[in-house]
């Protein structure tokens, strides 16, 4: 059992209530496998798996295989990504219908699951900007698009207050916020042991500086998706909130809710 810091415990009571055991329960659990494939690198190698409802290329497997040790992974046949990320691919597609050539900003991309997802999604239309500040992160983001193959991909080094100097430029702008990570707990268990209210607060604050920061340089009538994979209203809610209350936007919802997927009203 994993030995939860008393925050943590007392702060997931508190949101979660009565499914709190159920969520600690769950988090000492083996993390589900899943890849999302290359559509324009063709294999059969995952045909037979499991289907994930809301993305179109993604797979669970029953097992987890030595990606290392595969050809096809390091080719970029394909991705190995949590499927709860892959639901980007929903919000997306709501945001681009309308747009031929969308200009779209992943802001904090990487190490690159949500870029190589946009990209399949663009199709080769549009431009995807892989905005990712560290270095070294920098890196591991530019060998992933570059094994994804796509033309249309920038990868860049810069602060979220350098985009901000860019006006009415992006249709869509991802945010894949730092945060306080407790999502990682199931994968990382020894990640519960930095974390902390005062991580909380931190990020939360981060996060509004970053959101600030981008706000000038999304179209009017654009779209900003942001998430995060912590559970901690601060860095959730509360942000989108304030953008709402704040600034020009406005929440927009998703009709249909595959299976699987928890809608939660603002």
């Amino acid at each position: 059992m994993i030995n939860w810091p008393g925050d943590f415990f007392n702060n997931v009571q508190d949101i979660f209530k009565d499914e709190s055991k159920l969520l600690l329960e769950s988090l000492e659990l083996p993390a589900p496998v899943s890849i999302r494939m290359n559509p324009w690198k063709s294999t059969d190698q995952f045909n037979s798996e499991e289907k994930i409802e809301w993305s179109t290329m993604g797979h669970y497997l029953k097992q987890r295989p030595s990606f290392t040790l595969d050809p096809l992974f390091h080719a970029g046949c394909y991705y190995v990504q949590e499927a709860s990320s892959q639901f980007l691919e929903v919000l997306f597609n709501e945001a681009i219908q309308t747009t031929d050539q969308p200009v779209v900003l992943d802001l904090c991309a990487a190490p690159g699951g949500k870029s190589t997802h946009l990209l399949s999604l663009l199709n080769g239309k549009g431009v995807l900007i892989s905005n990712e500040i560290i270095p070294g992160r920098n890196k591991t983001l530019q060998e992933n698009c570059i094994k994804w193959g796509s033309v249309n991909s920038i990868v860049t080094q810069n602060e979220s207050s350098v985009f901000g100097k860019l006006k009415n430029v992006f249709d869509v702008v991802v945010v894949d916020a730092p945060c306080s990570g407790e999502g990682l707990f199931r994968r990382d268990p020894d990640a519960a042991n930095e974390w902390s209210l005062d991580a909380v607060r931190h990020c939360a604050v981060r996060q509004t500086k970053i959101l600030e920061d981008i706000i000038p340089s999304i179209k009017p009538g654009g779209y900003l998706i942001y998430s995060t994979c912590t559970f901690e209203s601060a860095e959730n809610e509360n942000q989108i909130l304030k953008l709402i209350e704040e600034s020009d936007f406005e929440k927009i919802n998703i009709d249909v809710v595959p299976d699987g997927v928890v809608k939660s009203e603002l």
